[in-house]
């Protein structure tokens, strides 16, 4: 497993996954928050905290990928 991690071209492709996923998540929590019509405050309350999420989520799973891939 951790051979396979290593691999440049697959780690690139775990991280564009990562991206892909973590943007595809916090959209769907989004919609849900929407669905009541919240004002333009609480929607940006909202982005923001998903943003914060978003971004802490991706960091630390970049650093368990890299820790990982350098594990030989």
């Amino acid at each position: 497993m951790l051979d396979y991690v290593a691999n440049p071209a697959i780690f690139i492709i775990e991280c564009g996954f990562l991206f892909a996923v973590t943007i595809h998540a916090m959209l769907g929590v989004r919609s849900i928050p929407l669905d009541f019509d919240p004002g333009p405050r609480a929607l940006r309350l909202i982005d923001r905290g998903l943003w914060v999420l978003g971004t802490a989520t991706v960091a630390w799973v970049l650093v368990l990928l890299t820790t990982l891939a350098l594990r030989e």
